[in-house]
């Protein structure tokens, strides 16, 4: 059972002594109940919408209609935005393969430093730098984002710096067993 799926979930141990859920969690229980409508019911349509832009991209004709004809070419990228519409997202990857330091070209690679349930403390090393450079943490806002959205703030902190970045874990995807964010 994961963070959101407790907090989301009506228990007998959350109701109050009158039969009622507190405020609260009813709220929780609210959003989280219309969370999951909206993806249930949203799942056909990205389906149906797959299976357009598919058939659109195998069949010569579709393609010149949709790229000619106005009309055409606005209804495709309502189909492309509701195939792609998704509320989880893949994380993608930071993909900094080098970067200038000085007058020289350096390999970055990422290494997870410590790993927690709630995030990673990733480190960008590079081997072949002369001199020590200074440490920098690049904290990256619990707002729902990917870390990876600060991909060129890394990159040009690299080039003069050792860099470090946490990297969140979306909570709802943290078992309820590893405990509370602290």
């Amino acid at each position: 059972m994961t963070r959101c799926s407790k907090q989301c979930t009506i228990l007998p141990e959350m109701e109050e002594p009158g039969g009622g859920l507190p405020v609260r969690e009813r709220r929780y229980r609210m959003l989280y109940s219309l969370y999951q409508a909206w993806t249930d019911t949203m799942t056909p349509f990205r389906r149906t919408g797959r299976a357009a832009l598919a058939m659109r991209d195998r069949s010569h004709m579709l393609q010149v209609i949709s790229e000619t004809w106005p009309v055409f070419r606005s209804l495709y990228a309502l189909i492309d935005v509701t195939a792609n519409a998704r509320v989880t997202h893949q994380r993608p990857a930071f993909d900094i393969g080098t970067v200038m330091v000085g007058n020289r070209e350096v390999m970055v690679r990422e290494e997870v430093v410590m790993g927690l349930p709630f995030g990673d403390l990733l480190h960008f090393a590079k081997d072949d730098v002369g001199a020590p450079q200074p440490k920098m943490l690049v904290v990256a806002p619990l707002s729902g984002h990917f870390a990876t959205l600060l991909r060129s703030t890394v990159r040009q902190l690299s080039s003069d710096h050792d860099v470090y970045i946490t990297d969140w874990v979306n909570a709802r995807d943290v078992p309820i067993e590893e405990g509370a964010f602290e």
